[in-house]
């Protein structure tokens, strides 16, 4: 009789107390069943449900719901059992196009205060049927984590209001316009065999991922240069630190004489690029889409040593004078070098060369020599110092053929 009692008990209560609800929210794709004719939503992370409200969407579609899941409410879709989804949004998965943060979803695409006011009621008003409630829900994913939290919020702020990165892309793989200024610098690349040009490019506006390319299609035609920007385009994978989008145009060995350039981003831009055994001059027109860093590149003279000797006490000071009395004693001899930028370093109005910025060391005893000799004697001179100096002294040297030795990596050899 109790368990009687207990089971009557337990069917009342069941059917007194209201269907407890599941939330839903993701994307999936609208399926019709032949057989019923009726229409459901078969959802990406597995599941099929039966809307209550479709939005003028029709089968095949791809959208994004949201709503509530009754998981007592079963309804048979032909031979199909899918369950009842009652929910208050209905959009496209495939609503968001270039990047993220058109949350309010004006016309114009347009990134803006309206923005950000609709992502705050978003997240937390309790009234949705008066708040400002994004349709495509990707647009308010602004770091295209997948979630919409309080990390959106601060990286829209920081776009709008202190020029931080732009939003995401919508999509991976995603290419996007070039809606930057491109900055362009002439690089000169040192082999024992020949010596390479090419222009290394960079973005002003800085990105969330430091891994961003620019697409681009460069043609040499005879003495004319050619280079269209074609879009930014986004890797599957990103490498989470800020960063320019870049590009690195390989113009082979360019030969002494005059070259015309042309560079195109839906505006064209010309200029001029001479070469001769001394340097690389550019003149460019004024533009808002391309911009040459530095008018000359002076070029490294054949039979050029140079580099720095990094310490940190001023007891290391003769150890280091006597490296460079060797390099002396070797064959090394003090030239003559014209004030210009080299890319590798700079000679100063006075003849000397610069410090390089951001070195690490307490002092930097920066050097530039002639030198024709062997350069294995230049290698044992490096690797014997480190050894005999490990620590008090951190020696880098170049030469003109591309060759690169280090103390510290010489000595453990």
């Amino acid at each position: 009789m109790r368990k009687y009692i207990a089971v009557v008990l337990t069917v009342i209560l069941v059917v007194a107390l209201p269907s407890p609800s599941l939330c839903f929210e993701g994307c999936g794709r609208l399926v019709t069943d032949i057989e019923g004719g009726c229409l459901w939503f078969m959802a990406d992370e597995g599941g099929a449900y039966v809307l209550s409200d479709y939005g003028g969407y029709s089968a095949g579609d791809y959208v994004f719901v949201s709503g509530s899941i009754d998981p007592f409410c079963n309804v048979w879709c032909g031979t199909f059992q899918a369950i009842c989804l009652d929910n208050s949004i209905i959009s496209s998965c495939e609503c968001c196009e270039g990047i993220r943060g058109n949350v309010d979803e004006d016309d114009d695409e347009q990134i803006d205060i309206s923005d950000l006011v609709c992502l705050v009621e978003y997240m937390f008003c309790q009234y949705p049927e008066v708040c400002c409630v994004p349709h495509c829900i990707d647009e308010a994913d602004i770091d295209g984590s997948g979630d919409i939290d309080i990390s959106d919020l601060v990286y829209l702020v920081d776009f709008i209001f202190m020029a931080g990165p732009q939003p995401t892309p919508c999509q991976a793989g995603f290419i996007a316009p070039v809606n930057s200024l491109i900055h362009v610098s002439l690089w000169e690349s040192l082999l024992p065999s020949a010596r390479t040009q090419k222009f290394r490019c960079a973005t002003e506006t800085i990105y969330p991922c430091c891994n961003f390319a620019i697409i681009n299609r460069m043609s040499i035609v005879g003495s004319a240069i050619s280079v269209e920007f074609s879009g930014i385009y986004q890797p599957l994978i990103c490498l989470t630190a800020l960063g320019p989008a870049l590009a690195n145009l390989h113009l082979g060995s360019l030969t002494s004489g005059t070259y015309s350039l042309a560079f195109e981003n839906g505006a064209q831009v010309s200029g001029r690029l001479i070469v001769s055994e001394e340097a690389f001059h550019i003149t460019c027109d004024d533009s808002s889409i391309v911009v040459f860093d530095r008018a000359e590149l002076r070029r490294v003279p054949d039979n050029t040593i140079w580099g720095s000797i990094g310490y940190h006490t001023p007891e290391s000071e003769p150890t280091v004078q006597l490296f460079l009395d060797s390099l002396v004693s070797i064959g090394a001899a003090v030239g003559s070098f014209t004030p210009g930028y080299y890319g590798y370093f700079s000679i100063d109005a006075d003849g000397d060369i610069e410090p390089p910025g951001n070195h690490g060391y307490y002092y930097l005893r920066p050097y530039i020599f002639e030198y024709d000799a062997d350069t294995v004697v230049l290698h044992q001179l490096v690797r014997n110092f480190g050894i005999t100096y490990d620590n008090a002294m951190y020696i880098s040297l170049y030469d003109s053929d591309g060759n690169k030795f280090y103390s510290w990596v010489l000595s453990r050899e």
